[in-house]
């Protein structure tokens, strides 16, 4: 009876050290609104100082099928907070790409913003100024939140 009950503790734990390991290998950082299918893995920042007034922050997502299907993706949207004044940036990414079943792809993009009111200059400012991105694809557009 012993050898019954330490095998279903043991059980139940490499499950939970499953589940926390593929969550951690995935990496979701994002609440979609719409459909559960998940084409946005990751998200990355980058902070790039030009001078005392001016800084380009610079963007990225990785996009993912996770389906058997392939799926194409159109443009990306992305949206930003009104806390900082924004010099320069794309309204729209154009990406127009076929992504096979399991294919990863990266696209990266940057915004120009005004640093004279910033007061304090660092990536966690760069991940608080991207509010959240559209992705559009074939049949319909899918918007990521940062958590």
């Amino acid at each position: 009876m012993l050898k019954k009950g330490m095998f279903l503790v043991i059980s139940v734990i490499m499950v939970f050290v499953l589940l926390i390991v593929y969550w951690n290998i995935y990496d979701w950082e994002t609440t979609v609104i719409g459909s559960k299918e998940n084409v946005l893995s990751s998200w990355h920042y980058e902070l790039n100082e030009m001078d005392s007034e001016k800084a380009i922050f610079s963007y990225g997502v990785t996009l993912y099928n996770d389906s058997n299907e392939p799926k194409v993706v159109r443009t990306i949207q992305p949206s930003y907070k009104n806390e900082i004044k924004i010099i320069e940036h794309d309204n729209a990414i154009t990406v127009n790409k076929k992504l096979q079943p399991n294919e990863k792809y990266e696209v990266n993009w940057d915004i120009i913003v005004d640093t004279k009111e910033i007061t304090e200059l660092n990536v966690k400012t760069v991940k608080a100024v991207l509010e959240s991105v559209t992705i559009a694809m074939d049949k319909s557009n899918y918007t990521y939140y940062q958590n």
